[in-house]
């Protein structure tokens, strides 16, 4: 329902006789009830008499009492221009100088000074007269005493009322009140919170366990809250008093071109052209406060000023649909952020990634930036420039690199993509991907599939294969040359790895990469002996080997080498100096190894290795000047061995 509707139906209830009982306009902290009051409501109720009064605080019915009779004496004199005795009493004088009521009246010919018997000797319609009483949720005053004090104007002065409060936050103002007796309820563990009634006082095991448990303070305060904070007398009150209650929600929709119009300088174009990115964003947030939507729009607008800096006519078009993309992600996360800060759901910037908050930003890119201002109001324009301007050549090389790949043959070969072109469309894109093997324009994750499309052509294409510029063996020795010459990348020889049902296609797949697997074994093994030889001469040698192998247990596999690729020069010197400790350390890393039944399938090629590591072990073991501790520690390294190289050796 939208609030014009919301405010006919308060306003229909209002001027209805028949209606005596007061009007909730309820709604969260910062929904626009104060907005609607003001802007909305009071537009369809123009006749009225308003006294607008705030409980904020307010801590006794005298207080209450008093200033709304004052109030309603200032607003019954300015309506029905009042003069008596050719005496004219300015409103402003009122506003001013209350205290000076006492001369006043007696100059007028009162003779009460009582503020209610004055009243009623003014002649005023009570029934076009509205009291609005705002913030009942943040009195000060026990929740009965207000709501009596509001009951008597509703009953005993027959006026029409209005409360303005956030329902769900009554009774929180003094939850703090007698905290050392609410925290002993709370403690009562019998109590239960939850709807499934599961507390120990119903449940019919007889297992009461539940009575002693220890609640950390968090806990304490949440229980605390949620016996507490929902006070009871107002529910038992509330249906006596109201009649009837509205729910106001932040009608994004309604106000947003006035909000942004009143509160964005530089952006406010921007901000009206994007009306339902912001929107959709603040519903997906369940955001219901317009000051914090309020404060995102300012926050945002310090940052626009600033970035806007990049947009320049001389920039191209692609620069500035990249900055547009760039300001909207911008925009989304000035949005959650401000409403995670605001709402209390994330305490600080350091705590964004917690896995409990997560959720609420996927999809929304992090900005330091952001996160500085809304939390320390902190703008470095320059380093928002230059973060910024980083994202944007970022995205813009992504485009370029984006460009190239649509350029390439191998998107319009792979896959049987090719068979969508002529023949002679297939050749020329053949002899274009031989060009770009070439000049190096893929990588070792291309391969495999380059090689694919060779075997495809083989099989479908071979009547016309004789017409490319080259053969299948020149495509792979521009790829093995690429390995040959560039840094292994992770887990390159899985990348080279094809699976098929088809045993024949295997084979010839396995035979035509054959030299890219072995470029890339050599490359592996060349690598993994200078990390061995190094990891030999550090001080904690052991250790580090130990660490080595952990973490390259599937290289080794992969690759089936591993002691075969290990100087074994370096291993006996190691040995001989090594402490009991490393000798055992040493042992561990082999064991890890080879920890599976089938090793024989992968290491066979390791058996002269392991055979000559145990020997080196049995000469430390035997010599005589070998001390008695390491003679056990070698004893139980060479059993370990030996029973790995059984298994290597299928015996």
């Amino acid at each position: 329902m939208n609030q014009d509707r919301q405010a006919e139906i308060i306003a229909d209830y209002i001027k209805d006789p028949r209606y005596t009982q007061a009007v909730m306009i309820n709604g969260e902290w910062g929904s626009g009830k104060t907005f609607f009051v003001e802007n909305t409501l009071m537009s369809y109720l123009e006749e009225y008499i308003v006294v607008r009064y705030s409980l904020y605080g307010v801590q006794s019915s005298e207080q209450v009492i008093n200033d709304i009779k004052n109030e309603m004496l200032k607003k019954v004199i300015e309506k029905s221009s009042f003069k008596k005795n050719n005496f004219t009493i300015p409103s402003k004088l009122i506003e001013i100088t209350p205290n000076l009521f006492d001369v006043i009246w007696k100059r007028l010919g009162f003779e009460t000074e009582n503020i209610v018997t004055l009243i009623n000797q003014i002649d005023y319609d009570k029934s076009k007269m509205i009291i609005i009483f705002d913030d009942l949720e943040r009195t000060g005053m026990e929740i009965a005493e207000v709501l009596g004090v509001i009951n008597s104007f509703v009953e005993c002065q027959k006026l029409k009322v209005v409360i303005i409060a956030n329902e769900n936050e009554i009774g929180t103002s003094r939850i703090s009140s007698n905290l050392p007796q609410k925290f002993s309820v709370a403690l009562n563990s019998s109590l239960s919170l939850n709807s499934d009634n599961t507390s120990p006082m119903n449940r019919q095991d007889g297992d009461n366990t539940q009575n002693n448990r220890v609640y950390n303070y968090k806990e304490l305060i949440e229980r605390t809250r949620l016996l507490f904070s929902n006070d009871i007398i107002y529910n038992s009150i509330k249906e006596k008093l109201i009649g009837l209650t509205v729910t106001i929600n932040a009608d994004y929709a309604r106000l947003y071109n006035e909000l942004v119009t009143q509160y964005a300088k530089c952006s406010k174009d921007y901000l009206l052209q994007n009306e339902e990115i912001v929107i959709e964003i603040l519903s997906g947030l369940q955001c219901q406060n317009l000051r914090t939507f309020i404060f995102a729009i300012i926050s945002f607008d310090k940052i626009y000023e600033v970035i806007n800096k990049l947009n320049s006519p001389e920039k191209s078009s692609l620069y500035l649909r990249v900055l547009g993309d760039e300001l909207t992600n911008i925009l989304k996360s000035i949005l959650t952020i401000s409403f995670l800060c605001k709402s209390g759901k994330l305490s600080s910037p350091t705590n964004i990634e917690d896995s409990s908050l997560w959720y609420l930003l996927r999809g929304v890119k992090k900005y330091q930036f952001v996160n500085d201002y809304i939390y320390y109001h902190e703008l470095n324009m320059e380093e928002i420039i230059n973060e910024v301007e980083g994202y944007i050549q970022t995205e813009l090389r992504r485009h370029e690199k984006e460009d190239e790949k649509n350029s390439l043959s191998f998107y319009k070969l792979d896959s049987f993509a090719w068979v969508d072109y002529s023949d002679s469309e297939v050749i020329l894109l053949s002899d274009q991907l031989y060009d770009e093997l070439l000049n190096e324009k893929y990588d070792v994750s291309f391969f495999k599939y380059i090689v694919i499309f060779l075997l495809q052509l083989e099989y479908h294409f071979k009547d016309k294969k004789k017409f490319l510029k080259h053969v299948d063996n020149q495509y792979i020795s521009l790829m093995e040359q690429f390995i040959r010459n560039h840094s292994l990348q992770e887990g390159q020889l899985e990348l080279l790895k094809a699976f098929s049902d088809d045993k024949e296609f295997i084979e010839k797949y396995n035979l035509l990469i054959l030299p890219l697997l072995t470029a890339t074994k050599e490359k592996l093994s060349a690598t993994g002996d200078d990390q061995i030889a190094d990891l030999f001469k550090s001080e904690n040698w052991a250790n580090d080997f130990y660490t080595f192998c952990r973490n390259n247990h599937d290289s080794f596999l992969t690759s089936h080498c591993f002691l075969s690729s290990i100087n074994m020069d370096l291993v006996r010197l190691s040995l001989k100096q090594a402490s009991n400790g490393d000798i055992r350390r040493f042992s561990q890393a082999i064991c890890l190894v080879y920890d599976f039944s089938n090793i024989r399938d992968y290491y066979q090629n390791d058996i002269p290795y392991l055979d000559n590591i145990i020997k080196i072990l049995c000469e430390i073991n035997e010599n005589d000047t070998t001390d008695c501790t390491t003679r056990i520690v070698t004893k139980s390294a060479i059993d370990n061995l030996k029973n790995k190289l059984l298994l290597l050796t299928n015996q």
